[in-house]
């Protein structure tokens, strides 16, 4: 018996298609719903499925963004089924769409005006370690040294160099020293003699070269004695003397119309010592550089 009991819950082949009919015209009905309805409810899926489009074109978000926005839409999905199943009793509140990314960068700050100034007075100053100033900052040259080597108006050649003598008469007569004794004392006279003796000739041609080298430099010759003698007598000696040089000089080729004499007897001796080595010293030859 049990065999041929028929089972009623086995539906026919009629009532599996109408249910399958409808079926799919309820996903049908509900496809169009969701796509051509005029609602606030197809307002609301636009709003809250192209938020994240936005977003997404601003910057990629991050791991947990991409977690909010598919959970997001996931509930918007639900929330409209809820909606159909309950006959549209239930209302779909909306959720804020968030904001986009800002993808225009921030503009930079202003320079300060002080900044600027400063720039400014840098181009303005140059490299660095330079001195805008009124005054001239190039270091000063020092003046190249004067030579030593002169020539004799023979063509011959003078080195003073080691000369004490030659160089103070250089540097007397570069800076005028006018009224300035001016001792030649390589010049030398033996006692009572007019003439210069042999250790005298260097002096001489230093003077020479001097003159040569400076030919507008005039010059007044003195003669002096010690004190042994007479007064007049020294005063005759002194002038021979002074003229001896003069005419050593002229003999060397400087013109004598550049030369003065003097004979000054034993009134202005440098010494004062009762010695030979102090009487020497004031038989002399001195010259003064005339204005």
């Amino acid at each position: 018996m049990l065999d041929t009991i028929t089972d009623n819950d086995d539906l026919t082949p009629m009532q599996e298609y109408a249910i399958a009919g409808g079926v799919i015209l309820l996903f049908g009905l509900l496809y169009w719903f969701l796509n051509h309805g005029d609602g606030d409810d197809t307002a609301l899926m636009s709003a809250n499925t192209q938020a994240p489009q936005v977003v997404m074109m601003a910057a990629e978000p991050a791991s947990a963004d991409k977690a909010t926005v598919t959970a997001e839409a996931t509930e918007v999905s639900t929330a409209v089924a809820a909606k159909k199943a309950d006959a549209g009793d239930a209302v779909l509140t909306a959720k804020a769409a968030p904001e986009p990314l800002q993808t225009t960068p921030a503009a930079p700050e202003p320079m300060q005006t002080t900044q600027a100034a400063a720039a400014t007075a840098a181009l303005d100053a140059g490299p660095v370690g330079s001195a805008s100033s009124g005054a001239d900052s190039t270091p000063s040259t020092p003046p190249a040294p004067q030579s030593t080597q002169y020539t004799l108006p023979d063509g011959s050649q003078i080195d003073m160099a080691s000369s004490r003598f030659g160089l103070a008469f250089r540097d007397a007569i570069a800076k005028r020293d006018v009224d300035k004794p001016i001792v030649f004392d390589e010049i030398k006279f033996d006692s009572g003699s007019s003439k210069p003796n042999s250790q005298s000739t260097t002096q001489i041609q230093q003077v020479v070269a001097l003159l040569h080298a400076n030919p507008d430099i005039k010059l007044l010759i003195r003669g002096h004695t010690d004190e042994v003698g007479t007064a007049k007598d020294n005063t005759e000696l002194s002038l021979i003397r002074a003229n001896e040089i003069g005419v050593a000089l002229v003999q060397a080729g400087i013109d004598r119309k550049r030369l003065r004499i003097m004979g000054m007897g034993s009134s202005e001796p440098i010494s004062i010592d009762n010695t030979d080595s102090a009487r020497e010293r004031n038989r002399r030859i001195d010259a003064l550089i005339l204005k």
